[in-house]
């Protein structure tokens, strides 16, 4: 369902929005700018942007650079940057998909440590140590802060300051801190185990996340220093910019996940620290290892199910632009909610196994959009039996081979394009085949993707799936590439067993 946002400048309708519990949150939107309204001057704190313009026309300014908004060009705006925009039309609205990535997504946040199926009691003493979360702000800091271009500090339990990056905006300076005020929001202190915010006499919004260690508070993140949809701070004179949801989307996603890699660097510091005393025994080292181990695979899932090419990103979105040009709305909404549907599957959950229906769901969205690119020149067939839908297969390990059809097969391809799908089961097994007309694949590319050594060491796509289906079945499944007269094709040899399929496992 949508949510439209009343902005001084226009609304956005926020078709897709992130849900709590979602591995990532980036936001889809239409957005409208009303005749003649003007965004003044901003920085993207929280997220960066692309946005397709479907109608109208205008001005805006990226950083040092002016140009002219386009019906029907693609413009991309970093985080960290400094923006405004106008429209220049006296009757026509200008309208523009919008898609917020948060920073959290781009920078280099690399939470490289995962423990949430460990019992991090083993390592970390019943006090703590104030001295070692200092230790791990500052490292934090020193690996990721530094890139940040928002306002941000970091505070002990005691409310005591630790680190600030004074990227203060140019309203903070000019209402207080050049007159020697100190903000209230930094000097407020409540023991919060959830994210608050503070707003300041001049309507701005400081929010607040604790970073929490097993039930225990170690400190705080503030920061943000934006001012959100709140019509009773408009008649301030030179009151800040008003952002969108997605930017505070952005903040707070940002800042949950710099509080997580805190802890992670704090349990590691305690752990050092344990081994400078001579506390841990050699078995300790055996459990860092597993989970290094266990951290890789979690990463390699997390890239391969969020894995859609950019250069799909672009043609689709470009293509849903054109459509809203020579079409009526309806038609580019249901596109646009065919995307969000896309993008929203894989971050809905954290399950290793979906139904067969589920996940030729997600493939058919995909397809949908690919269809929207290449119009009557794409022909798709699948053939499935009913009966087979409900049978469990891997999350997300379908739509990454098809998208090598088009990222590959049809690369050079000019004539009419052709895919094929075909699943089913004989006695313990499911067979899932996939076949294009595309260029085919050169036999020593063959040898080397039937290899299976080689694909549990391939840094590609495929490779990752190769991993992630020999993590779940081990030598119990087939991957096979076979160049046929015309293109190439795919078949998986999955086991069907009561184990996978009477139950949806939800964790190794």
């Amino acid at each position: 369902m949508s949510n439209k946002q009343y902005l001084e400048w226009g609304m956005i309708d926020w078709v897709y929005e992130p849900t709590d519990g979602m591995q990532a949150a980036l936001s889809v939107g239409i957005s409208i700018m009303y005749p003649n309204a003007f965004q003044s001057k901003h920085i993207h704190y929280g997220d960066e942007q692309i946005m397709y313009i479907i109608s109208g026309k205008g001005r805006q300014r990226v950083g040092d650079k002016e140009e002219q908004i386009i019906t029907g060009n693609i413009y991309y705006i970093p985080a960290g940057c400094i923006h405004e925009t106008i429209n220049e039309s006296n009757r026509d609205p200008l309208i523009k998909l919008l898609i917020s990535i948060p920073i959290s997504s781009i920078l280099s946040l690399e939470d490289n440590y995962n423990f949430k199926n460990k019992d991090k009691r083993d390592y970390i003493n019943e006090n703590g140590d104030s001295i070692l979360y200092e230790k791990a702000v500052n490292q934090t800091v020193e690996n990721a802060i530094t890139q940040l271009r928002m306002p941000i500090a970091f505070f002990d339990c005691d409310n005591r300051l630790i680190y600030e990056n004074a990227q203060y905006p140019d309203f903070c300076q000019e209402k207080c801190l050049q007159k020697g005020i100190t903000c209230e929001a930094y000097t407020y202190h409540a023991d919060y185990f959830s994210n608050t915010a503070f707003i300041c006499p001049f309507g701005l919004s400081i929010y607040s996340v604790p970073v929490v260690y097993e039930n225990k508070i170690l400190g705080y993140i503030k920061g943000g220093n934006v001012r959100e949809g709140n019509p009773s701070f408009r008649n301030i004179i030179g009151c800040a910019y008003e952002v969108p949801k997605s930017t505070v989307n952005g903040i707070l996603t940002t800042f949950e996940k710099i509080a997580n890699i805190i802890c992670n660097y704090y349990l590691l510091e305690e752990m050092q620290s344990r081994i400078d005393s001579s506390e841990l025994i050699i078995s300790n080292q055996q459990k860092d290892e597993m989970i290094l181990k266990e951290s890789l695979h979690l990463t390699e899932d997390k890239m391969l199910n969020l894995q859609i090419s950019q250069h799909f990103l672009f043609n689709t979105l470009s293509t849903i632009a054109s459509m809203a040009i020579r079409e009526h709305a309806e038609n580019t909404h249901h596109a646009v909610m065919s995307l969000a549907q896309l993008l929203r599957y894989p971050l809905r959950t954290n399950s290793i196994f979906v139904t067969l229906e589920e996940e030729m769901a997600y493939v058919q969205n995909y397809l949908y959009l690919q269809k929207l690119r290449f119009e009557e020149r794409l022909k798709i067939y699948s053939y499935i039996q009913d009966a087979d839908l409900k049978l469990k297969i891997p999350f997300n390990c379908l739509q990454p081979i098809v998208e090598n059809c088009f990222k590959h097969g049809f690369k050079q391809q000019s004539d009419e394009m052709i895919l094929r799908i075909h699943c089913y089961s004989v006695q313990t097994c499911l067979y899932i085949i996939i076949e294009d007309n595309g260029c085919g694949i050169s036999e020593e590319k063959i040898l080397e993707m039937n290899d299976p050594e080689k694909m549990l060491l391939a840094r590609c796509g495929t490779g990752m799936l190769y991993r992630k289906l020999d993590s779940v079945y081990g030598n119990d499944f087939k991957y096979i590439v076979e160049k046929e007269d015309v293109g190439a094709k795919v078949m998986l040899i999955l086991p069907l067993n009561r184990r996978h399929n009477e139950a949806d496992i939800d964790s190794r």
